[in-house]
């Protein structure tokens, strides 16, 4: 009886959050557009392109905001994308706070603890893939041409690490960050030595299943 207490809590809890909608704010130096649904943002500054989405996912490990990317450099020498230089705030009711956005070590290990007390709460042995990676991730790259197909070099990183970027190529993946409500969300993006910038605006969706239930 306990346990079923539990499962229906735990259910109660993951499907009752609130999805998020974001709409980009456009300005002068980012364009946007749409692919199979998904609002991006584009930017070039100083010999790098990046382009930008941001999906609120739900996994098996929790709900979250995922920034999705594409950096393309443009230069004649490497550029350095280093993800924990990547930083973001929330305003909220007139509020600024920061937004965790997790590292690949962090969530690895956010994965080995939330199965860790699956394991230990059920009495289950739950596998563990060591090459975990959210299936909404960029499998082609936006920011590529079809006359360009053949002269860049496009890397799929999957969740997001530190990478040199070679001339001539492009590097895709995405970061997960923590769930919360928000008014406006502004991520601060450093590639190499030039910052990129996003802002979003986000109104809260409640959405009805089949069954009643609003997620």
């Amino acid at each position: 009886m306990e346990r079923k207490k539990i499962a229906s809590f735990l259910t109660l809890f993951f499907i009752s959050i609130s999805i998020y909608a974001q709409s980009f704010v456009k300005n002068d130096t980012v364009r946007v557009e749409f692919h199979d649904g998904i609002e991006w943002a584009y930017a070039v500054k100083n010999g790098i392109a990046v382009a930008v989405s941001n999906v609120p996912i739900k996994t098996d490990y929790g709900n979250f905001y995922q920034l999705r990317m594409e950096i393309k450099n443009l230069r004649d020498s490497c550029v350095l994308y280093v993800p924990d230089s990547t930083s973001a705030c929330i305003y909220n009711r007139g509020r600024q706070k920061p937004l965790k956005i997790y590292s690949s070590e962090q969530f690895q290990r956010k994965i080995e603890v939330n199965q860790a007390w699956e394991s230990a709460l059920w009495g289950l042995a739950m596998g563990f893939d060591r090459n975990y990676n959210v299936a909404n991730s960029i499998t082609s790259s936006i920011l590529l041409s079809e006359s360009q197909s053949n002269a860049y070099n496009v890397l799929n990183c999957g969740y997001m690490k530190r990478n040199t970027i070679r001339p001539q190529s492009i590097i895709t993946g995405f970061l997960n960050m923590k769930k919360k409500e928000f008014n406006t969300m502004v991520i601060s993006m450093p590639v190499d030595d030039t910052v990129f910038s996003f802002e979003w605006t986000s109104e809260n969706i409640r959405r009805s299943t089949d069954d009643g239930v609003y997620y």
